[in-house]
């Protein structure tokens, strides 16, 4: 999830909060249950998710400007959230990655 644009990452989040919601208990269960066992090779949800927080953490400690760059995606979405993508047919907004992020992957 770190590699990916906030975009992907927004559809991912809202693709497992819909499977999440489906009246499929199995499905259900696989998701949101934290005390089933699985096999070595299948991570649960819950081990994916501590897996990219991890990864964030690492990465937040390693820059040294992190605080500026989460005070400035902050001022970032809350302005785009204000925007009315209504108004402008067919516009979509800009979503890159952060280039300190693409610099800290290579």
């Amino acid at each position: 999830m770190l590699h990916n644009s906030l975009y992907v990452n927004f559809l991912l989040t809202g693709l497992v909060a819909q499977l999440a919601c489906y009246p499929q208990p199995l499905l259900r269960s696989f998701l949101l249950n934290t005390n089933m066992v699985f096999q070595p090779s299948v991570k649960s949800l819950l081990q994916v998710l501590g897996s990219v927080k991890n990864k964030i953490e690492s990465f937040a400690a390693s820059q040294e400007d992190f605080p500026a760059l989460l005070f400035k995606a902050k001022k970032y979405l809350i302005a785009r959230g204000k925007l009315d993508w209504s108004d402008v047919p067919g516009a979509v907004p800009a979503l890159r990655r952060s280039d300190s992020l693409a610099k800290a992957t290579n």
